[in-house]
């Protein structure tokens, strides 16, 4: 479950391969997109949360 504090937007796309798209577009874009189930999150870059963690990792694999 997505922690309301951390969400800046959230949307529902019931098509799988649109929200796959919508997912990939807003990436580009900037913006840090979770998706949980047919829900799309629009996420706030706090400090501390497992998404500094998720972006070290992303550093380490380059």
């Amino acid at each position: 479950m997505i922690d309301p504090a951390d969400a800046v937007f959230a949307f529902e796309e019931g098509d799988h391969l649109t929200r796959i798209h919508l997912k990939l577009a807003l990436e580009d874009i900037g913006f840090i997109v979770l998706e949980e189930d047919e829900t799309i999150h629009l996420l706030s870059t706090t400090p501390g949360t497992c998404l500094d963690d998720r972006d070290a990792d992303d550093r380490d694999a380059r």
